[in-house]
């Protein structure tokens, strides 16, 4: 893990996010659309909380579900009948908080592409739908520190999360941009950047790879089709 230093001012810092120069809310809007997923639901129990900063917002996320569990137990051991445990267990805010990370860069290389269009189409400046769904509204020279400033805020988050769960022996240090593949069962982290220039590098490779198996896709539907066959 990260030995950054944190100190509880940097959870509790001013409520209000500064404007336009942060990827994170908009990333947990992102991740909170994911339906049933585990981090879907830890996303929503996220924009839940009555905090204006989204970091806070993590913290106070992991604090409901942590005491949500604990209250379960309690109510089992009163009953003995198990209460209702949390929709996530508290854990898997660590993992949750490499997710946003993920999205951070996903929605940052969004703008910059976005940025890089307007060049290519008579002035059409389509960052600005796109600046609507990420959040941040800049030119690409800015965007890299931006991604830095919110690596910066969520490692405080992951560094203090790690702290609360010191009972933890293997909690996995925070990359900018983080991919993980199933591998014989178990899901191995085969990505670890740390830069969004590196990150930039990985995720043009994932959307080759995606592109290629679209094709290969298509190409296996187009082959099976029986042409001949009566509408």
């Amino acid at each position: 893990m990260n030995n950054s230093s944190t100190t509880n001012s940097t959870i509790n810092s001013a409520e209000t996010p500064s404007v336009n120069n942060s990827f994170i809310a908009q990333a947990i809007s992102k991740l909170a659309e994911q339906g049933s997923s585990s981090t879907g639901k830890a996303a929503r129990v996220v924009e839940a909380q009555d905090h204006k900063n989204p970091a806070n917002q993590i913290a106070l996320a992991y604090l409901q579900l942590s005491r949500e569990r604990l209250e379960a137990a309690k109510t089992e051991k009163a009953t003995g009948v198990r209460g209702r445990d949390p929709i996530v267990k508290p854990e898997l805010m660590l993992s949750f908080v490499q997710n946003v990370m993920n999205q951070v860069c996903w929605n940052a290389r969004r703008l910059v592409v976005a940025n890089s269009a307007e060049d290519f189409a008579n002035g059409i400046d389509f960052s600005q739908d796109v600046a609507e769904q990420t959040g941040v509204s800049s030119n690409t020279d800015n965007i890299s520190q931006f991604v830095d400033d919110d690596f910066m805020t969520l490692n405080n988050v992951q560094t203090w999360l790690g702290a609360q769960m010191s009972y933890l022996n293997d909690i996995q240090p925070l990359f900018h941009f983080a991919q993980s593949e199933e591998i014989d069962g178990e899901w191995v982290q085969t990505h670890q950047c740390t830069s969004f220039y590196d990150a930039q590098c990985t995720m043009a490779e994932i959307i080759e790879s995606l592109d290629d198996k679209n094709v290969i896709k298509q190409r296996s539907e187009a082959a099976s089709i029986d042409f001949s066959a009566a509408a």
